[in-house]
């Protein structure tokens, strides 16, 4: 298979994503819009940015300033900057994330440093190793 048949599948299954994640029914965005209609949904943030400390504490990504109330235990230990996930229901009232849990990320950090070290890794690799022979890329020295 060719380099550009795969960049062009990749390119499409990521085209499908943004699809079927766009045309998700339940988020902050679509609740916002209609508060009543999802009062006491389910919202779902993943490693979001703690972005100010309130009150009330906002996380954001895409989505910004997203306020969040209740029993936060973890708030005191919470700085600007801190990668969180949350899972909490929306109330209408107010237009809040109501927070039933709140996962502080403390060593993702260390994960995106680990993941650069080995996209470094196989980039060394593949200058040393790859080589265009015979119309194709092969593993190995070119020499014979």
């Amino acid at each position: 298979m060719s380099i550009g048949v795969l960049v062009a599948l990749l390119a499409g299954l990521g085209g499908l994503y943004a699809q079927r994640v766009a045309a998700l029914p339940m988020g902050w965005t679509q609740a916002r819009a209609d508060p009543a209609a999802h009062d006491g949904a389910l919202l779902v943030f993943s490693l979001y940015q703690v972005s100010d400390l309130g009150p009330p504490p906002r996380i954001g990504k895409v989505v910004r300033d997203v306020p969040l109330v209740g029993q936060l235990p973890t708030l005191e230990e919470l700085e600007v900057g801190d990668t969180v996930s949350v899972v909490g229901r929306f109330r209408a009232a107010d237009e809040v994330v109501v927070v039933s849990r709140l996962e502080v990320h403390r060593w993702r950090w260390a994960k995106q440093v680990l993941s650069s070290v080995g996209l470094l890794g196989l980039f060394l690799w593949a200058v040393v190793r790859l080589r265009w022979r015979d119309g194709g890329l092969r593993v190995g020295r070119t020499d014979g």
